[in-house]
């Protein structure tokens, strides 16, 4: 297929109009609520997905999760450690390696199609570092704050792209991205870094976060946006009545160097541009 790869370089995103065709879409859900009811959460207080800094996850669950299957709960799903709903609309979402550890992620994580479509990054060796399924419950889930992926998944040089799936329609309403057109050519602002068993957060630069730039990005079920890793993007509180699932993936190219105090300690699964490689 013939992407407008211009349009990725000029703006820092870039549409894909149907990546996955709904069925593959109501697949993934439907492993995704089973995976759920399947897997034991440790205590709630600990895992808590949070985008504010001063709330970070930093338990030995959240950074051991980058080759498990693990689950965060939504930062309104509890009151001091107890849910207020049910298991599986208190889960904002599941990471890191669905990609390389559930069957039926890793069967679309690595089609042919997503790899013609990784083909386009001109990776030397692109590889999956993480996944993850979002939920979006409303209510419970809260927002994410203006970020870059390059914060958390760091190269030299810098090389990773976000696929972004919608699962469903993601609309204004159920808290679909916004992203800052042209703001990847803006320093990387922060790092995440791991030491020892805790993260903290590096300064890069001071430049202000372009919220005033923000455009929403509605997108259709089945369509994906990519993502620069220096692109600031963020998205709302889900004020609707449904969730707005989306998987993500994060791709770098393993020819690079992949910084040994990022946060994630990986479970690698490469995309070579050879149908049957992955290794």
């Amino acid at each position: 297929m013939n992407y407008a790869w211009e349009l990725y370089a000029q703006n820092g995103f870039l549409e894909i109009d149907d990546l996955l065709t709904h069925e593959q879409c109501d697949v993934l859900n439907k492993r995704a609520k089973e995976i759920v009811h399947e897997v034991e959460v440790p205590d709630v207080l600990s895992n808590v997905f949070d985008t504010e800094k001063s709330k970070r996850i930093q338990s030995e669950y959240f950074l051991n999760s980058g080759d498990k299957i693990s689950l965060f709960y939504g930062k309104y799903a509890h009151n001091e450690g107890n849910l207020v709903v049910e298991k599986l609309k208190a889960i904002d979402k599941i990471g890191h390696a669905l990609h390389a550890l559930d069957p039926v992620f890793a069967e679309i994580s690595q089609s042919e199609k997503m790899r013609e479509l990784v083909a386009g990054f001109a990776m030397a060796k692109p590889a999956i570092a993480q996944s993850m399924y979002i939920f979006k419950h409303p209510h419970t889930c809260g927002e994410v704050n203006c970020h870059q992926d390059g914060t958390y998944l760091f190269t030299s040089p810098e090389s990773t792209v976000g696929i972004w799936i919608a699962l469903e329609d993601a609309t204004l309403d159920n808290g679909c991205l916004w992203v800052a057109p042209g703001e990847h050519n803006s320093p990387l602002r922060e790092r995440m870094i791991r030491q020892d068993d805790k993260t903290l957060f590096k300064t890069l630069d001071n430049s202000p976060w372009p919220t005033d730039k923000l455009v929403p990005i509605e997108l259709k079920k089945g369509s994906a946006l990519l993502l620069h890793s220096r692109l600031p993007h963020a998205s709302m509180i889900n004020k609707s009545t449904r969730s707005r699932p989306a998987y993500t993936l994060h791709i770098v190219d393993r020819q690079t160097e992949f910084s040994s105090d990022n946060w994630i300690r990986p479970f690698w699964t490469h995309l070579e541009q050879r149908k049957g490689a992955i290794g």
